[in-house]
Order: structure tokens, then C-alpha cells, then sequence
């Protein structure tokens, strides 16, 4: 006993005797690096400990001396009941036992020692004991006072309810909370903590000894949410192995007649098993295993190492099949790669060398859409300041109403998440036309764009043709509606100029054919005379509904075309050794004359050294020009074998001004 820090010894202690005969406080510590412990339940108890040691070193596993409890089934049973609503009960299994004529109080010093260096301090001698074997099996047990607990009931609060636990805390408990009830008096809650109104006390002779097995996620959340992180919680949330209750209470039994021998069984193990977890058989062959692992190993190192870890095995040749034993199969092994990682872990890691594989590793070639899409977000990103949003693949429909948005021919849904939101969209201008709407009010320029999947149907009851596009608009309270056409045209060059600095022609669209498209101020974009995308000005009644003082220009490129188009339009030409000349032309034309005309003109003349062109300008002033305008535009000529002479020059500008005056568009002197 101790008294006021002192340490008595009885008799049996001689004057002079070392203290460590007496107390076994001689220990040898053993460090295990094993991070899987928090995720192996076996592992929470030394015997599973050992079972692995025993494995790795190829040792022989001690047996776990156990009580036959068979011998009492001639014993009343105790009255047991666990209510389940459903297939899946909060307590898998609950086994209880009664043992009477507990006369010591105290545990001995091997007990007590051992729990000391577990962490955990001595009690009493039954809560020792139930202390001592979850340190061994990992199984936590609760003991009750016999005469306190007559019959048990587990089963779920009706109602919130107070209730003092051992640590003399009253708590409120909410309706649902697992509860071990003595009858109908709550007396502990589940896998978590005891009642102070059953607990062991000094006079107690008889325990209600209780073994369950509960719901890990329940008692993860019950623990955690009323702040009762016990050793009890902490095993539990692991996913125990049902099995091991009964073992457990055959373990209690042994070390509790070797630390009391007078104590009697008075009761037959009562057992109620509502949920067993199926038992796995996994086969596999042996040169899976080899081939897994990237190395040759023996039948017997395969068979040895399994069966210490106590798997069983049935060998048929090179085939094995493989009994998982109940305490690794709550949630740790299921498949033949968990036990590729079982033979590997214990041959060990570093003793298998690493080799390279087998197969040619060569480069892949990059997905060009893949990396056009990339390329295109980065560009308008970075250089244009645009914002990419993600949207849905439908239209709203309140939202095509409010704006006056019509999409009547776009194919609908039946199962839409809401009601109202059933249409594929066909193209990206309506999507973006949401996004200016929803935030033009709060800035004065909104600039966004996404590349995202269109939908094109023919209604020919065949699968809907998915397309990758780029939807973008620009939006400005500030600029006027030519500025904002200017900068979607360059974003379109830019774009194309990605992919191997495709060229493009953009004309007039003649057949309006979308709502939100302005009637004269759409320009398709071909290239080598395909279509791949449009821009335009939003039609005004449209841009008033979004906001009146708002202009809005919209681009739509098809990612898809653009894509498999640049795979196959690289163009090589030799560099001039020789001098290069430009030169403008500024040509006044009728207001009608759109630029694609300019374009064809230039294309049917015969002009001998024409290189490239661009525009440069487009300047109207119905006041200046008397209702015309002047189209500048930069020509660049030369040739591949000499220097241009003047005549050869002046040839090939005359040329062209002559194809010009034949159309009725003269220089602007």
C-alpha cells in the first residue's frame, strides 16, 4: 500500500531486498516504426503486435491462453436484448458473462506495473483487468456491479436525457445517442464511457462483465461531438473485429483466476450477433504475385509468410487461395493487391530491387485541341485581362425570356436538375451573355469567356454531335461598339496565331440566323474557306435588356475545327534572301462596299510579286466622304530570286489600282 507517498511492503519483504524483486519494474523497450498502426485495428492490441513481430522474424506465435467458456452453457443465460431498426444496427454484437466471489480489491504489481507503462494508471482490480486486456487483444470491456445491473438493453435514447458519467460529469445527451440500459435505466453510453451508477466500488464481490462490438462511425461521432475522446472510443472507431468478443471475455477469465483463483463463473455466455462481416476468400496465382512484386520468390516464403500472419491456404500448383482471418477483414484486406502488399512488406521493401520496366518508354504526342484550349485561356487571360468562368451545358430559360433570347430549335431535356433549366445550348453567346448581364450593374466593363461543350443536333433520333467551343463577350459602359468589334477580331487573330499563325478571312455575314446576333455587324471567320466561328455585335434590343448603356460584342470559335485544322496546315516557304517592299494604298469606296469585296478584288489581280496584305484602317465620316469610306490597306511584295526593280514595282501597285477602278473604288487622293 502507499501511504502519504510512502511505499509499504508487507512481511514477505526482507529488510535490505532489492525493490525489483519484489516489483517487476525491469523492462526492455522495443521501438516499432510502424505507421499503419492508426489504421490496422489487429494493431491495437500487443497480441496482434506480436503476431507481426512473430511474421517478420520468423518466429513462432506464443498461443493465447484462454478459458473454455463452453463448459458453463449449462449456466443460465443473462437477459440480453439489442434493439436494430435496420440491416445496418449501431451494436454488430454484444456478449456478456457473470462472474461472482471477486475477493481481491487490488490488482497485483505485474498488473499494475504493466498498465504504468502502457500509460494508464491502476483502479481497482476488475477495472484493471478490463484496462489490461485491451492493451493485449485491443478489445475494450466494461464491468458492471452485478448487483446493480440485472438485465441489459441496448438501445437508443427517446428523448434527451441527463446522465453522469464516471468522470462525475453530467451530461445532456441528445434523442439517438447509443445507450447501454439496465432495463430502462441508462447505465453507460455505448463503446464511449460507464454510468457513475454502476461502477465498481469497493464492496463489490460480483461483476456484469460486458464485451461488445460497435458502429465505428457512431462512436467516432458520439465521442467527438460531447468531448469524450476515451481509450474505450479510440479502439472502437477502428472497426473491430466482432470475433474477438467472445475472445476477450475468455482472456478475462484467465488472468482474472490467476490474479484472484476463488472467483466463480455463475452465468452461461450470453451472446446476441445481429451483423457478421462477410468472410473473404481471395485467390491468386503465383506469378501475379512475382510479377507485382518484380521479383521471384519461393512457393514456401509465400505460403510460410502467410500462414504466420495466420491467413489460411489452400495451394493447388501455382493457384492459392486465401481464407482472410476476421480480424483483418473488418476494412483492411479485400483484393489480391492487399495481399501482394502482405507478402511484401514482410520479405521487406528494400530487399527487392528496383528495375526498370519492361516496355519502351517513349514521349506521347500531345493532344493539339488539348493544348490549343490551354493556350487559347492563358492568352485571354493574360494578355486581354478576361475573366473564364464555368457554366452549365444549358440555357435558362427565365433568363432567354428576360433577354429575349430564342432558342426554340435547341434540343430539350426531360430530367433537368430545375424545372426550368431543359435545353442543351447550341452555343456559347447565350451562356455569355448571362455572365454580362448578372455582373455589368456592380462594373463598368465585364470581359469573360469559357471553352465549353456545345450540343448540334439535326432531330434524326441519332446521338447529339458534342463540340468543344470558345464562347466570349466583351462588355463596356465606356467604349463604343466598333472599338469592341476591333478587339474580338485581334483576340481571333491572336487565337489563331497559336497554331502556327493560321491565317483567316472575316466576312459579312448574309443570313442571320441566332437572336442575339446584330442584323448588319456579324462577321463569319473562315479559314481556307470553313467556317470555324463568328463575332459579333449584340442585337440592340437584346444589349438594352441587358443594360441600355451597354455596348456588347460576342466571339465564338470552334476549338475542335481550329484544332485538327492546324495539325495539317503548316506551310513552309523559303525566306527571301532579298529586299522586301510595302507599300499603302488609301482607297474611297460606296458606304455598301463591305471589305470582304476589297479582299476578293485584291485576290483576283494579277499582280506578279504580291506576298501578304492587311488592313490597316477603315475611316467613315458621312459629312467628309459624302456618305463614303476609305479602306487603307498595307501590300507586301517581293521576290525569291532578285532585288525588285522600279518598273517591276510600279507594275504590280498599277495592277491592282486598275482591278480596283473596275470596281468602282479609286485611290483617295
Amino acid at each position: 500500500m502507499i501511504i502519504a507517498g510512502l511505499l509499504i511492503f508487507g512481511d514477505e519483504a526482507a529488510l535490505g531486498e532489492d525493490v525489483k524483486n519484489i516489483i517487476p519494474i525491469d523492462d526492455v523497450i522495443y521501438e516499432v516504426d510502424n505507421k499503419s498502426l492508426t489504421n490496422r485495428p489487429d494493431l491495437w492490441g500487443h497480441y496482434g503486435i506480436a503476431r507481426e513481430i512473430a511474421a517478420i522474424t520468423g518466429r513462432k506465435l506464443k498461443p493465447l491462453y484462454v478459458e473454455n467458456i463452453e463448459k458453463y452453457n449449462d449456466l443460465e443465460t443473462l437477459n440480453l436484448s439489442v434493439e436494430a431498426e435496420d440491416e445496418n444496427p449501431l451494436c454488430l454484437r454484444y456478449s456478456a458473462i457473470r462472474i461472482e466471489n471477486v475477493t481481491k480489491k487490488m490488482a497485483s504489481w505485474k498488473m499494475k506495473v504493466r498498465l504504468y507503462y502502457c500509460g494508464m494508471r491502476s483502479i481497482n482490480l476488475l477495472a484493471d483487468m478490463t484496462n489490461y486486456i485491451m492493451m493485449e487483444l485491443g478489445q475494450p470491456m466494461h464491468a458492471f456491479d452485478a448487483n446493480k445491473v440485472h438485465s441489459i438493453n441496448v438501445r437508443t435514447l427517446r428523448e434527451e436525457t441527463d446522465f453522469v458519467t464516471l468522470d462525475e460529469e453530467k451530461r445532456t445527451l441528445d434523442k439517438g445517442v447509443l445507450m447501454i440500459a439496465n432495463e430502462n435505466e441508462p447505465v453507460a453510453i455505448a463503446g464511449v464511457m460507464g454510468g457513475l451508477n454502476t461502477e465498481i466500488e469497493d464492496e463489490t464481490t460480483s461483476v456484469f462483465l460486458e464485451s461488445a462490438n460497435f458502429d465505428a462511425t457512431n462512436i467516432r461521432k458520439t465521442a467527438s461531438k460531447y468531448n469524450l475522446r476515451t481509450d474505450a472510443a479510440a479502439h472502437y472507431e477502428k472497426t473491430l473485429d466482432p470475433e474477438l468478443t467472445k475472445t476477450s471475455i475468455e482472456r478475462f477469465i484467465t488472468v482474472l483466476k490467476e490474479e484472484d483463483p476463488d472467483i466463480k463463473v455463475t452465468s452461461a455466455f450470453s451472446d446476441i450477433y445481429l451483423k457478421r462481416y462477410p468472410h473473404i476468400v481471395i485467390t491468386i496465382d503465383k506469378d501475379y504475385i512475382d510479377r507485382s512484386i518484380g521479383k521471384e520468390l519461393s512457393m514456401e516464403e509465400i505460403t510460410t509468410t502467410l500462414t504466420n500472419l495466420e491467413y489460411g491456404l489452400k495451394v493447388d500448383g501455382k493457384v492459392i487461395t486465401i481464407d482472410v482471418p476476421s480480424f483483418r477483414a473488418t476494412k483492411d484486406v479485400s483484393q489480391k493487391a492487399d495481399i501482394i502488399e502482405e507478402i511484401a512488406r514482410i520479405h521487406g521493401y528494400d530487399n527487392i530491387e528496383p528495375k526498370t520496366n519492361l516496355w519502351k518508354v517513349a514521349p506521347i504526342e500531345k493532344d493539339p485541341v488539348r493544348e490549343l484550349e490551354y493556350s487559347i485561356k492563358e492568352l485571354l487571360a493574360v494578355k486581354y485581362g478576361m475573366s473564364e468562368i464555368h457554366s452549365y451545358v444549358w440555357y435558362s430559360f427565365e433568363l432567354n425570356k428576360k433577354l429575349g433570347i430564342k432558342v426554340e430549335d435547341n434540343l430539350k431535356i426531360t430530367n433537368g436538375i430545375v424545372k426550368e433549366d431543359n435545353t442543351l445550348r447550341r452555343d456559347m453567346a447565350p451562356t455569355m451573355l448571362y455572365a454580362v448581364y448578372k455582373n455589368i450593374k456592380y462594373m463598368p466593363e465585364v470581359k469573360v469567356f469559357e471553352v465549353g461543350r456545345t450540343f448540334d443536333y439535326n432531330f434524326d433520333l441519332k446521338n447529339a454531335i458534342e463540340h468543344k467551343v470558345l464562347g466570349a463577350a466583351i462588355a463596356s459602359n465606356n467604349k463604343e461598339e466598333k472599338e469592341l468589334v476591333f478587339e474580338a477580331k485581334k483576340m481571333a487573330q491572336d487565337i489563331l496565331k497559336i497554331n502556327k499563325n493560321i491565317s483567316a478571312r472575316f466576312i459579312n455575314r448574309e443570313n442571320i440566323d441566332k437572336s442575339w446576333m446584330h442584323p448588319f455587324n456579324t462577321f463569319d471567320i473562315l479559314i481556307d474557306e470553313k467556317y470555324v466561328g463568328y463575332i459579333s455585335l449584340v442585337h440592340p434590343k437584346i444589349s438594352d435588356n441587358i443594360n441600355a448603356k451597354t455596348s456588347i460584342a460576342i466571339l465564338e470559335l470552334d476549338v475542335d475545327k481550329i484544332g485538327s485544322l492546324a495539325k495539317n496546315n503548316i506551310k513552309f516557304k523559303e525566306v527571301s534572301k532579298f529586299q522586301t517592299v510595302t507599300f499603302d494604298l488609301s482607297l474611297i469606296a460606296s458606304s455598301d462596299v463591305k471589305y470582304d469585296k476589297i479582299e476578293n478584288i485584291i485576290k483576283s489581280s494579277n499582280m506578279k510579286y504580291l506576298q501578304e496584305y492587311s488592313l490597316i484602317d477603315i475611316y467613315e465620316d458621312s459629312k467628309k466622304l459624302f456618305g463614303k469610306k476609305t479602306y487603307t490597306i498595307r501590300f507586301t511584295i517581293y521576290a525569291n530570286d532578285k532585288t525588285l526593280t522600279k518598273e517591276e514595282i510600279d507594275s504590280d501597285r498599277e495592277e491592282v489600282l486598275n482591278s480596283f477602278k473596275q470596281n468602282g473604288i479609286y485611290i483617295n487622293e
